[in-house]
């Protein structure tokens, strides 16, 4: 047993944090101008947006980093991304009368790297700056009703919302 202690101590020390893979770029700076929206009422969605995110990147993958599983996406030879995640959630639980309300939500980061910096081959290679495009689309899945939704968020399926993006790295 005492061998195996520090065995189990060198691992648990060694293992990657599975919320901040490859090699941490820093913090950015997000402002988001609403370009389209097509859920609920024009109010729904702020026309300005500002937010901060951490990226960090392993050779060619590239990792939005926010308190929960990392969205990673492919960093092309043009220093373009695309980073997608989905999710579903119950908006309204089934009753005698009405099945299941289930929306489908698909975050999608399409935008440029900023060219101040070599990306490399390695993942240290960083970048400043990004440019782009961030929609959130909503879908009612299969085989849900959602309708008669109150939601003025979604009152209108499927609907999506876009903002064009710049983000300016601010911190490590």
């Amino acid at each position: 047993m005492r061998r195996l202690f520090p065995l189990v101590l060198v691992l648990a020390c060694s293992a990657k944090n599975v919320l901040e893979p490859g090699t941490v770029i820093g913090t950015f700076q997000v402002e988001g101008h609403k370009q389209t929206a097509t859920c609920g009422d024009a109010k729904t969605a702020t026309d300005l947006w500002l937010f901060k995110v951490r990226f960090s990147r392993d050779l060619s993958t590239l990792y939005w980093l926010q308190n929960r599983a990392p969205v990673k996406g492919h960093i092309g030879s043009d220093r373009k991304v695309r980073l997608e995640t989905t999710d579903t959630i119950q908006i309204r639980p089934a009753t005698r009368t009405t099945g299941a309300c289930f929306l489908a939500r698909q975050d999608v980061l399409e935008a440029t790297l900023g060219p101040d910096e070599p990306l490399g081959d390695a993942g240290g290679g960083g970048f400043s700056s990004l440019s782009g495009t961030l929609s959130y689309g909503f879908s009612a899945t299969e085989g849900s009703n959602c309708e008669g939704l109150v939601d003025p968020a979604v009152s209108v399926l499927p609907c999506e919302t876009v903002y064009a993006v710049n983000a300016q790295k601010v911190g490590p």
